[in-house]
């Protein structure tokens, strides 16, 4: 038992009009009464191959909001649509679409059709099968073992580095600097013959000249009668500051230069000087991160580039007022604290992990009050989670620390994990008020009792990067594994683990939320999809997301079992409300 270490502290004719008179409507009050709704239908029509389970995106420019649905039989429906002006298109792999540009007034039923083409496969890409990108062998044994958990499958293909480049790479996982100007593998052994290796083998297969190669995407069934039910509705995010340049999808994400010093020099273009790196920027440098749910229904964002947190009324009918920014002045940190995880007590305080920092925030939304709580020992911290009690509970990813704020007295205690460097990442605090965090370096999940001050350490039934973790209502605990494609449950009563592979042979859970009706939700960052897995049938459902290429962080479950989420690496930066059954009366359509 380890004692904790303790700190105080005709519609086109008059569209100019109409968008005139709603800007005006609308900009009463932020939840003033919705104009009265439409809808927009029609068919999706392709030059070739069948339309099963197509995106249809309709952008109200007005409300600035987003309506995705999918196509039953050629055709879609929006339902309950605000109405403004639109853009409405397709969004499918392997075709392009037009973008119609329409106006919905109040009460109308609009009917748009589109017509999608079959694109041309682009010759300058090569779809390989697993064994055949990474071709067996020692190197790909370390890369499976320490690397992919985090980076996952479809990484190391995308840089194209010299054998220089790739060694500078690993040398800034040694030796930083990384989140928090610590390195990502810390005391983990790794022998020099062995990193020669690792280095030797991906500079081998993916070297400067390498070819584009790229994993394949299996095909999954596209159920209509499941599609043609979701909605997922996008609220525009509001202009955000930027202070973290070298952040999760920043505009120049953290690339690895200077063999010998591990320095990032980069330009514009996110070529590293003198190494031959190429790496395209990404395309958004903004984020909206993890979510919390208000008791009020608002909805709570941690927008990490910015370093602010961000407020959300849903029901907000102005675009230009539904949300609130509120920017954390950090002195001590010129690049930004990073906020990632957040949470929420039963004050309404909401509280946010910062990676970059290393402390706990603390914000009262009805006074605008910050505190950020120093902690006893440095680190990057990923995760927050507020118990029954109110005591705040944090992972520090970068020094393997499990703590706490205590809600009676303020002071921080935080514990070292029994095993060195297991990072912890995601976290829960379960029915019971015991702890649990997804070790994610070496493939554990952590239980801390708070009363006893002890830990104990469940290894995964199969080695990988165990990302996030949740807990259903009969206290079993599920984690995501994300480097090989399960999520996986533990049974506290009995220590009984199971896992559950998804029907795709590449897949990288991210997540592993229960819904109220324990349906376990996670997203998958190698199709694109949110998926829900049936407990009783033990079913996997596939939705695509939204928009393409996105990295979704942590999801957040409704009482009505719709799903909030946040955005990063994508183009339109948005938080995202989804509706698996549509609309309800227990889950109506917002604002």
């Amino acid at each position: 038992m380890q004692k904790g270490i303790v700190l105080k502290s005709s519609i086109v004719a008059c569209a100019a009009a109409m968008t005139v008179a709603l800007a005006f409507v609308w900009s009463t009050s932020a939840r003033a009464q919705a104009p009265q709704r439409g809808t927009l239908r029609g068919t999706v029509t392709a030059n070739s191959g069948a339309v099963r389970g197509f995106r249809v995106t309709t952008h109200n420019l007005t409300a600035k909001i987003w309506y995705i649905v999918f196509t039953k039989d050629g055709h879609y429906n929006v339902p309950q649509a605000l109405p403004g002006s639109y853009e409405v298109s397709v969004l499918e792999d392997g075709y392009d679409s037009p973008v119609q540009k329409v106006n919905l007034a109040p009460g109308q039923n609009l009917t748009v059709d589109i017509a999608v083409k079959k694109q041309s496969p682009d010759p300058s890409v090569t779809f390989l099968d697993y064994d055949q990108l990474y071709p067996p062998g020692a190197g790909r044994q370390f890369l499976e073992k320490n690397c992919m958990g985090c980076h996952g499958l479809d990484f190391y293909n995308n840089q194209h580095r010299t054998e220089a480049g790739w060694r500078a790479g690993i040398n800034v996982m040694f030796n930083g600097p990384s989140f928090h100007d610590a390195p990502m593998f810390a005391r983990n052994v790794f022998t020099a013959d062995q990193k020669t290796t690792l280095v030797k083998y991906l500079a081998a297969n993916f070297g400067i000249d390498s070819p584009n190669r790229q994993l394949k995407h299996d095909p999954y069934d596209a159920d209509e009668n499941v599609l043609s039910k979701a909605i997922y509705v996008e609220y525009d995010a509001p202009d955000m500051r930027l202070l973290n340049k070298t952040g999760n999808g920043a505009e120049n994400a953290p690339l690895y230069g200077d063999p010998a010093t591990g320095s990032m020099v980069t330009s514009n273009t996110g070529q590293i000087v003198g190494e031959g790196v190429i790496i395209a920027p990404a395309a958004n440098a903004q984020v909206l991160d993890e979510t919390a749910i208000g008791a009020d229904g608002h909805i709570w964002i941690s927008a990490s580039n910015a370093s602010e947190i961000v407020e959300l009324d849903p029901q907000g009918v102005n675009p230009a007022s539904r949300w609130k920014q509120f920017p954390i002045e950090a002195p001590d940190a010129p690049r930004g604290v990073y906020p990632h995880g957040i949470t929420i007590d039963r004050k309404g305080h909401v509280y946010w992990a910062e990676v970059l920092s290393g402390r706990v925030g603390e914000l009262d939304p009805e006074t605008g009050k910050t505190i950020r709580h120093r902690l006893p020992t440095e680190g990057s911290l990923c995760q927050v989670f507020a118990d029954a009690n109110d005591n705040v509970w944090y992972t520090m990813l970068q020094g393997s620390m499990i703590g706490k704020v205590d809600a009676k007295t303020r002071r921080v205690v935080q514990w070292g994990t029994p095993t060195a460097d297991t990072d912890p990442y995601g976290m829960v605090v379960d029915q019971k008020g015991i702890v649990w965090a997804a070790a994610a370096a070496k493939g554990l999940v952590l239980k801390f009792d708070p009363v006893a001050e002890e830990y104990t350490e469940y290894k995964t039934l199969t080695d990988s990067g165990v990302r996030r973790i949740g807990v259903d209502s009969k206290g079993i605990i599920w984690f995501s594994q994300y480097g090989v494609g399960r999520i996986g449950s533990l049974n506290p009563a009995t220590g009984e683990m199971k896992e559950y592979k998804f029907p795709q042979r590449y897949t990288h859970p991210y997540d592993a939320w229960p819904d109220h009706a324990d349906n376990i939700w996670t997203t998958d960052h190698f199709t694109d999809s949110m998926i829900k897995f049936d407990q009783s049938t033990q079913r996997f459902t596939y939705y695509p997301l939204p928009q393409k290429d996105w990295s979704v962080p942590k999801i957040e479950a409704e009482k009505n079992n719709t799903i909030w989420f946040g955005a990063r690496g994508v183009e339109h930066v948005v938080a995202v409300h989804f509706y698996p059954n549509g609309y309800s009366a227990a889950a109506p359509a917002e604002p």
